[in-house]
């Protein structure tokens, strides 16, 4: 069955779009959630709440930027003789607009 490559190149922008602007409203939702919550109860969450609001900004970076996974010896080898990260795969793809 034949991929429909431009569908799915549209697919992947939106989910960058809205990536994006999740990434953005982050420091507002942060905001809220202490306008909205006791302080004891605030504090107990603000380390879970950093946490995953970091693992959500790095893997934007991994997919949409540098692959930050270095899970083979090709990509510790790749880090070693440039000295930087790989571009990621899916950032590839979208700029030659072809999966």
């Amino acid at each position: 069955m034949p991929v429909d490559q431009q569908k799915h190149l549209r697919i992947f922008l939106a989910g960058q779009r809205i990536s994006r602007l999740l990434l953005l409203i982050m420091p507002l939702v942060i905001i809220l959630q202490y306008l909205l919550s006791s302080p004891h109860e605030f504090l107990s969450l603000l380390l879970i709440t950093f946490g995953a609001n970091i693992f959500a900004a790095l893997e934007y970076i991994n997919y949409y930027h540098r692959q930050l996974m270095l899970d083979t010896l090709q990509d510790w080898n790749y880090v070693l003789r440039y000295k930087r990260l790989k571009i990621a795969s899916l950032k590839k793809d979208l700029l030659e607009k072809q999966l």
